[in-house]
């Protein structure tokens, strides 16, 4: 439903950009913008901080999870309409202790103080 919603607003701007007259000219221009909006995103993530280093295996997994867990939080907190940074620090501390992104964060902060204070 949302990518027939998409594939349609995509047509109008572009038939209406264009001034497209058949089908065929509107499915080039469609492909057109499809590829000029991947190039910016590309663009976009080449310009991300931290985007030109390579990860370890370790890290690359620790990443995946970490954003799962985040986004799995994000999505958590807009169904719910209790998002934890629009209310007082002290008022969404349990929450934050309860993240699991919070304890996994925390774990390897102490994993990395043992490895540097020895």
């Amino acid at each position: 439903m949302v990518v027939e919603s998409y594939l349609w607003t995509v047509c109008f701007l572009v038939s209406t950009q264009f001034q497209c007259s058949s089908l065929r000219s509107v499915n080039s221009a469609i492909a057109n913008y499809v590829n000029s909006r991947n190039a910016i995103f590309e663009a976009e993530q080449d310009n991300y901080l931290g985007s030109d280093i390579s990860l370890s295996w370790d890290e690359t997994e620790a990443n995946h999870y970490l954003t799962k867990w985040k986004s799995q939080e994000l999505e958590e907190a807009l169904v719910s309409g209790d998002f934890g940074p629009a209310r007082s620090f002290y008022l969404s501390k349990p929450d934050i202790e309860a993240s699991k992104v919070f304890k996994y964060t925390r774990q390897q902060l102490g994993r990395l103080r043992k490895v540097l204070i020895y």
